[in-house]
């Protein structure tokens, strides 16, 4: 943990700022590799392996079987090299442009292995901060070591652990899987700055319609499979999917013709075959997911206090949603 992250740091609790309460060991370079971090009301958090460990427990069974399999999901597809982890792909998720963030620092919710805090620290931001509730922070503090200005956490957005001193907070991915969606967007408002941009990206009701009539009895059986066999089922329905994508769909964007998740598909065809597999385990692994039609994104945002000022409906198969919160109601 490097100390320029203390002040941005506070009891999920209380709210109360964090102080350097011991420290047990240190890197080469100064960070804090392992100590205690302790709040006004004398609750202590663990620093292992140079994160921070800012939260209480589990909110529910399905909370934590999530947790835990997106931890195991990042550990096992931990390469994100080309369009997977891509600046062009963050941005076709995010909706932002590199001037959005120059300069400013960031706060990432849901950040999972850490891809994408490397395509935010490249882009110019001044500090940027990935929260995640899973085991997936070990590898996300990993593939950013080389960056002074990247900070990782182990936390609930539900739960915020982060002071209100971040002026654009990012979550792709992640707000539709949290046990409650405005729970997590009130935590997003705690940490946020009065100008701030908050930019989500879920999953969506619309243009899913046959997805999830044929997904919905795995999903049911996939979190309670072993992880050898589930990684096995992955590839197996991954290798059809593959073969699709580069097959019909290919013929389908050509000509215009119209199958559900056409668009969708399209860039899953520029990823790699073992990308395609992580993306058909990463639907099948969680206790918790929801597809919010549009009004249901609108009301977790406005329910949470937040003004939707661009709500996209991308790839005609996910939101992609900006808003603010009012400065009345910020923090």
């Amino acid at each position: 943990m490097k100390l320029s992250l203390l002040p941005l740091l506070c009891c999920p609790f209380s709210r109360g700022p964090l102080v350097l309460d011991t420290v047990e060991r240190t890197t080469p370079k100064g960070e804090i590799e392992s100590g205690t971090l302790r709040a006004p009301d004398g609750r202590a958090y663990a620093i292992v392996r140079g994160v921070p460990h800012v939260y209480g427990d589990y909110r529910s069974d399905d909370e934590k079987t999530t947790v835990q399999a997106f931890g195991e999901e990042w550990a096992r597809y931990d390469d994100f090299d080309g369009y997977m982890g891509s600046a062009e792909l963050f941005a076709e998720f995010s909706g932002l442009a590199p001037e959005q963030l120059a300069g400013r620092r960031i706060l990432e919710v849901g950040c999972g292995g850490g891809r994408w805090l490397r395509v935010m620290a490249a882009w110019g931001a001044s500090e940027v901060v990935g929260l995640d509730f899973s085991s997936s922070v070990e590898q996300a503090a990993r593939l950013t070591t080389e960056y002074p200005n990247v900070h990782v956490v182990r936390g609930s957005a539900i739960e915020m652990p982060l002071a209100p001193m971040f002026d654009v907070v990012v979550s792709i991915g992640v707000i539709h899987h949290l046990d409650d969606p405005v729970l997590g967007l009130l935590g997003i408002r705690r940490a946020v700055r009065e100008r701030h941009l908050v930019a989500i990206w879920v999953y969506a009701k619309e243009g899913n319609e046959t997805y999830l009539r044929l997904v919905r009895p795995l999903r049911r059986i996939g979190p309670k499979l072993p992880r050898p066999v589930l990684v096995g089922v992955s590839r197996g329905l991954a290798a059809g999917l593959w073969t699709y994508i580069h097959s019909v769909n290919r013929i389908a964007r050509a000509t215009g013709l119209p199958l559900p998740l056409r668009d969708y598909l399209a860039m899953l065809q520029r990823l790699r075959f073992r990308d395609v597999e992580s993306v058909v385990y990463d639907q099948l692994t969680p206790s918790l997911a929801r597809y919010p039609s549009k009004g249901e994104v609108e009301e977790w945002v406005t329910r949470a206090g937040g003004r939707p000022e661009r709500l996209y409906h991308r790839t005609s198969n996910s939101w992609q949603c900006h808003f603010t919160f009012p400065p009345a109601t910020a923090n």
